[in-house]
């Protein structure tokens, strides 16, 4: 059947043009909120940790990328907490050094 002589049809249309298009705005709106918070989340994560390893062990000295200029000093222990870094809560989400945001 041919969408001329359907009377549906031209409903359907006529309602679809008549629509106010908010909705699709809010939801741009709604995803930059949420991927902002995602990116701030991930800053938080990578300045918690900012060494990145390619193998199981992480032993010092064998990062594959480094986002820190502290080296690991071979003399003592170090742990992931001695190489974290302080970020601002109007930066890293969820702010705060290794908080969970509470």
């Amino acid at each position: 059947m041919a969408s001329h002589n359907c009377p549906q049809f031209h409903t359907f249309s006529r309602q679809r043009r008549n629509r106010k298009v908010s909705r699709p705005g809010c939801a741009h709106w709604i995803n930059l909120l949420f991927m902002t918070l995602l990116m701030r989340s991930g800053l938080q994560i990578l300045m918690d940790h900012p060494r990145l390893y390619w193998n199981v062990h992480c032993t010092p000295a064998t990062e594959w990328v480094r986002f820190t200029p502290v080296k690991v000093p071979m003399d003592r222990l170090w742990t992931a907490k001695d190489d974290a870094r302080y970020l601002s809560p109007w930066i890293g989400l969820p702010g705060g050094r290794h908080t969970i945001g509470l």
